[in-house]
Formats: structure tokens, sequence, C-alpha cells
């Protein structure tokens, strides 16, 4: 099986959700549910040192190793139905 390489350039680890929303066109409810339910990955940056205000920042690289892990189980599973599917034609010609 022939090894696929991916490379994924990201100009920043971190997006707001308001960049988020920007660059996805979701709105940023969908966004505020999509963090609560954990589709998407946050990282809480805090603004003071002392200060209890936090800035919520969508985790990209998160994202973006997710978005790998899924095409690299569909690429295995694309290739064990097709493994089935040659095997279970041959037995048919025979």
């Amino acid at each position: 099986m022939m090894q696929n390489n991916i490379s994924i350039s990201l100009l920043v680890p971190h997006m707001t959700k308001e960049r988020y929303s920007e660059a996805t066109g979701l709105d940023l409810a969908t966004i505020d549910l999509m963090l609560g339910d954990g589709r998407l990955s946050s990282y809480r940056h805090r603004l003071a040192k002392e200060g209890k205000r936090e800035k919520v920042l969508i985790n990209l690289v998160a994202l973006s190793a997710d978005a790998i892990r899924s095409y690299q189980e569909a690429e295995q599973e694309a290739a064990k139905v097709s493994k089935s599917v040659r095997r279970h034609s041959s037995k048919s010609t025979q």
C-alpha cells in the first residue's frame, strides 16, 4: 500500500472565535455550541496575569491533527473494503 504524505501549513496555531467565524462562515452561536460539545478544541488565553479575563481561542493545530487522523482512518477503511471486494470478486469468477 502506498503511503500518502500530508502537509498542512498554518499561519497561526490559535484563532479567536470572531476570526474563526469570519474564516469559516460559522456564526458565533454555532461556534460556542461546537466548543461546548467538543467538536472544536479551544485554548484559553489569560489577558492579564492577575486578571480573570480570558480570551477563548480556537486550537487550529488540534483541528488539523483531527482532520489528518480522520483522513487516515477513512483511507484504511477504504483499503479494507477494496481488498474485501477484490477477494469476493475473485471467488465469484472462479
